[in-house]
């Protein structure tokens, strides 16, 4: 019928050419990104506090929606997609 399949030899190793510097410089320059975008969101976390507190002693007659709205409009803050809406 079929002809059984060797089982005493191994298959050969494929050679990988190596990597473009190109792609390297790529890969590591989207890693600084995600490493700058990372620490961003912690400093805006870690600093809501203090910003809303600092719009509400330069702005006391504000509401607290006011003070909301005003928090995503802060100049520190830039503008960021997760504050839209």
């Amino acid at each position: 019928m079929y002809p059984t399949y060797p089982s005493g030899t191994q298959m050969p190793e494929v050679q990988r050419p190596p990597v473009p510097p190109q792609v390297k410089n790529a890969v590591r320059a989207m890693y600084a990104g995600a490493a700058v975008t990372v620490a961003g969101v912690v400093i805006e976390i870690l600093t809501v506090g203090a910003t809303k507190s600092a719009i509400e002693k330069r702005s006391p007659h504000l509401t607290a929606s006011q003070v909301n709205a005003a928090w995503k409009r802060w100049p520190a803050a830039g503008s960021r997609a997760s504050r839209s809406a």
